[in-house]
């Protein structure tokens, strides 16, 4: 318009009527319309009033909660829903919500990480655990390869370069056969625990001292059942220290540094061995025997025999086999006797 306007100046001193570049464009519009055009002008639509409707709070709340991450509303779900479910499986259990030990100090009644399920059929508990062997080895890999939250690998390898008469660097650097247990039990050993604090490895010194009481609580003969429950409570109260199951969203792969399986398998072990204190009839049983190693020896032993050494045997040579495998058992158990 600005241009129109430049272009007409002589038009616009004949008419008398000179157009400002400043007016607005309505005001151009009508004064061109008067100076070349009809003379009609640009009128305004009458401005309609708008209404405003007021929202519903679940409108209003709906506005709100669609703009928030799906995570934090999985995690605002989980949380108003956990109480709940939560006192359903406490509901289900024949021990309830949570276990007193009279004879040990200061332990009051500590809640169940871990409940036995009902079998269908019978009606009666299955208490299901992770050998003690198994959780030991691969925690000695674990905490000297990465260490655990609080816990530094550098106070194994300070240790094996300090004096490796205590232990060796092939041990902790190297983890030479990670599946023996007497590295594992060595690894955690109380000349280790005083060299570390020695070294001035305080944290870890406590760590391996709980390690290694609550692994002789698992597999070393004649200790009291409260002295053995007294040991796995320590360690269970280590493990569930700062952590909460209520809080959402849950941790991943990794609880305070322990891989999932490990750590759980940790919890559900110490709750199993105590519960099953309830279960027996005498009161007691043999530690050792709530063990999945006879099971693993049993079957290795099948392997050994098995002629095609593939793991997988015919099965017209089951019977034969599995004689076979009850003969050498037996004398692995009593090497003494020749009848059977």
């Amino acid at each position: 318009m600005d241009v129109i306007v430049s272009e007409t100046t002589e038009q616009q001193i004949k008419a008398g009527k000179i157009i400002a570049k400043s007016w607005s464009k309505k005001k151009k519009a009508n004064a061109f319309s008067e100076l070349l055009g009809d003379g009609s002008n640009v009128i305004d639509k009458p401005r309609v009033p708008t209404r405003r409707t007021i929202l519903s709070l679940s409108e209003l709340a709906y506005k709100v909660v669609s703009k928030f991450p799906k995570i934090v509303l999985n995690a605002i779900y989980a949380a108003c829903i956990y109480p709940e479910h939560h006192a359903i499986w406490v509901g289900k259990s024949p021990f309830g919500p949570s276990m007193t030990v009279d004879c040990i100090p200061d332990c009051g009644d500590v809640p169940w990480f871990s409940l036995p399920e009902i079998n269908a059929v019978s009606g009666k508990p299955m208490v299901k655990c992770l050998d003690g062997h198994h959780l030991l080895v691969n925690l000695r890999a674990k905490v000297c390869k990465d260490g655990v939250q609080g816990v530094r690998k550098e106070a194994w390898h300070k240790v094996a370069e300090h004096d490796s008469t205590i232990i060796s660097k092939s041990l902790v650097e190297d983890l030479i056969d990670k599946q023996r247990n007497s590295y594992a039990k060595w690894t955690f050993s109380k000349e280790v625990e005083e060299c570390m604090v020695e070294l001035g490895f305080k944290e870890e010194a406590k760590f391996t001292k709980l390690v290694r009481e609550w692994y002789e609580a698992e597999d070393d003969r004649s200790i009291p059942a409260i002295e053995r429950t007294r040991r796995r409570l320590l360690w269970r109260e280590y493990l569930l220290r700062d952590v909460s199951f209520g809080s959402f969203p849950p941790s991943g792969m990794y609880i305070k540094g322990f891989p999932q399986v490990m750590y759980e398998g940790f919890l559900s072990s110490i709750d199993s061995h105590i519960q099953l204190y309830a279960l027996a009839r005498s009161g007691s049983y043999n530690q050792r025997a709530f063990s999945s190693l006879e099971n693993e020896t049993f079957f290795g032993t099948l392997g050994d025999l098995d002629p095609t050494r593939l793991g997988c045997p015919k099965a017209v040579n089951i019977s034969r086999l599995m004689a076979s495998v009850c003969e050498v058992m037996h004398y692995r158990q009593d090497p003494e006797s020749r009848l059977i």
